[in-house]
């Protein structure tokens, strides 16, 4: 039933304006309790990564935040120990070589993410064993 009245309109209007202001305060809160469960996650292993490493690059966004950090195989499991110590867990390991870069997502209980990335600085040139190769061999023959 459609109606003219108005003073259904204004009834509807005021609801509907009610549901709007409860829907953006109830978003509004629950950012509110987002980034104070980052803060009190992210703040302490951020102190303790910058206070023991020469930390390259950090940036945050909604869902996670970025880690830079270059150095050798000691940076590297001194980041592991940080994170494990605040209760993150890497979703991937380095190989037993550190390689040139590694890259990973840490996670943690409350829904924290720390995205890592890793590259080595002490990358050198190794030999590490020799091949045989066939090639012609050529003589001087007469007849």
């Amino acid at each position: 039933m459609v109606t003219s009245d108005p003073l259904v309109h204004v009834k509807l209007n005021k609801t509907l304006a009610q549901k709007e202001v409860e829907s953006t305060i109830q978003r509004t809160e629950n950012l509110i309790s987002y980034y104070t469960l980052r803060k009190e996650t992210f703040d302490p292993v951020l102190a303790e990564l910058e206070a023991k490493l020469q930390v390259l690059n950090v940036s945050l966004d909604m869902s996670c935040i970025d880690v830079s950090v270059s150095g050798g195989k000691p940076e590297l499991n001194t980041v592991f120990g940080i994170l494990r110590k605040f209760e993150f867990t890497p979703d991937d390991r380095p190989d037993e070589k550190v390689k040139a870069s590694f890259n990973t997502y840490f996670r943690h209980t409350t829904g924290a993410v720390i995205w890592f990335s890793f590259s080595s600085t002490l990358c050198k040139r190794v030999q590490v064993g020799t091949k045989m190769v066939e090639q012609p061999i050529y003589e001087v023959q007469c007849e």
